[in-house]
């Protein structure tokens, strides 16, 4: 859900710093990213938890968008670690998830 922040494995570097990396390299840089799906473990979802789809039966519930064990952060697959491989949905109904959506997009055409 952060698509705007990079990570420890791409240094300090910001995004566009990295992509003239890969650029200098000799490649094209492109990014695939999931714009509708956030880890609770995100800023976004930290900040925003009222910007996610909940359960209609069970308000306190998040809807579960997709679960992908290669994510999983550790050194042994426990299916109790399930969290870190979990992606919830966010509401694209709701005007400021959209107005969200628009910024990272508009923000990484710019790159």
């Amino acid at each position: 859900g952060d698509w705007l922040e990079t990570r420890k494995a791409f240094g300090e570097d910001q995004l566009s710093k990295v992509a003239e990396k890969i650029a200098s390299a000799g490649y094209t840089p492109g990014l695939w990213i999931a714009p509708f799906l956030c880890s609770k473990t995100s800023n976004v979802f930290k900040e925003h938890p009222d910007w996610f789809i909940r359960d209609a039966k069970k308000q306190n519930k998040y809807v579960v968008g997709h679960v992908n064990p290669a994510w999983f952060r550790g050194s042994v697959f426990n299916p109790a670690n399930i969290k870190s491989m979990t992606m919830y949905c966010l509401d694209a109904s709701n005007p400021a998830v959209l107005e969200h959506l628009k910024h990272v997009f508009s923000e990484l055409s710019k790159h």
